[in-house]
């Protein structure tokens, strides 16, 4: 086993350790410097005419959340906590049947930009109801369609509020994932009330890159694969969301696609 490879087993081991110390010293941080709080935002699951149909939803204000239906691209930063790591973004599902079982099929090979689209990644991606838990379920991407699994149920209110674990993989043995900016294809089900999946939808990851670039692969997604009709044109495309912290509720509303 590599220097590195133990290191990342490591990590793991004592992940949710360091996940939970390293955000209390952040938080405690932020609140001493006074900073103003961001808007948060995440994926908004509901269930229309018998689709399951993503959207976004703000919750900033946990007692006003502001849902934009429809909205089909998402993004995150990896690394402001943990090196190759993020939790976001959270999925919040309202108005569902109590018990409605929410899952996730990966429907692509994670696409990496180049500038001027996307194209296939070296790297990949687990994903994961947490992480440093081998005993829950976990899928990592691969050339092409990868089925996932079930990580959300509605309560009795019809509501759900649930984070996945995203954890960056270097391609083959190498010691680290590469910098740059990632692109994640999936669909949302719900396998147990017998609804369509959702349409496609993107989260374009940023790894250690600037904004300029991730910004400029957002823009590119919003333009050439929402429009697109069906899985095979973002397919080809790789081999593609917003997540800008000056534009987030802007990228948002312009994410969007009929369902």
């Amino acid at each position: 086993m590599s220097a590195r490879s133990n290191e990342r087993e490591m990590f793991i081991m004592h992940f949710d350790f360091r996940l939970a110390a390293a955000t209390v010293m952040w938080s405690a941080a932020v609140a001493q410097a006074g900073e103003p709080k961001e808007p948060h935002l995440d994926v908004h699951v509901s269930i229309v005419n018998g689709k399951v149909r993503t959207g976004s939803i703000d919750a900033s204000d946990p007692k006003n959340p502001v849902i934009t239906p429809g909205a089909r691209v998402f993004g995150a930063e990896f690394g402001k906590i943990i090196p190759d790591y993020t939790d976001e973004p959270g999925f919040e599902g309202t108005n569902l049947p109590a018990g409605a079982g929410i899952g996730f099929n990966v429907l692509a090979q994670l696409g990496a930009w180049n500038g001027g689209g996307f194209e296939p990644a070296d790297e990949t991606i687990t994903i994961a109801v947490d992480i440093g838990n081998p005993g829950l379920p976990s899928i990592t991407t691969g050339t092409g369609f990868v089925a996932g699994f079930d990580f959300a149920v509605a309560d009795l209110s019809g509501v759900f509020h649930q984070h996945l674990d995203f954890l960056l993989n270097a391609a083959g043995e190498g010691p680290a994932p590469a910098d740059g900016v990632y692109l994640l294809t999936l669909e949302l089900t719900s396998g147990n009330t017998g609804s369509l999946p959702s349409r496609p939808f993107w989260i374009v990851f940023n790894q250690n890159s600037d904004e300029e670039m991730h910004d400029a692969a957002i823009d590119w997604v919003n333009e050439h694969l929402v429009p697109a009709p069906g899985v095979g044109a973002a397919a080809a495309v790789i081999g593609c969301a917003w997540l800008k912290r000056r534009r987030r509720l802007a990228a948002a509303s312009g994410g969007k696609g009929a369902v």
